[in-house]
């Protein structure tokens, strides 16, 4: 569930969550952030409310949760594979 850390802190809920808090959660969020409710910066508000939009999406559907959960062990995968690869090269640049 770490994952989905980042999409629940769009939507301000705790860990554990029911559809009820989660349903009230969306409309509170979407409501605050409507662009038409943000008439100074609507570019903010439009982008914030996308975001907002495609987090409910995904913790609301059962596959795009496994997907998004497949593709952050990836990012992890291959952000850690980077880390070790300069990691070594730092090692062997200091034996010189």
């Amino acid at each position: 569930m770490a994952y989905f850390a980042a999409l629940r802190h769009k939507l301000w809920l705790e860990k554990w969550y029911t559809e009820d808090e989660k349903k009230k959660a969306y409309k509170k969020a979407s409501v605050k952030n409507h662009p038409d409710k943000n008439k100074d910066d609507q570019d903010w508000a439009l982008k914030r409310m996308k975001k907002i939009t495609v987090a409910y999406e995904i913790l609301s559907c059962d596959v795009k949760m496994y997907e998004y959960e497949k593709e952050q062990r990836e990012i992890i995968r291959v952000t850690q594979k980077t880390a070790s690869k300069k990691k070594s090269l730092t090692k062997r640049r200091k034996k010189k």
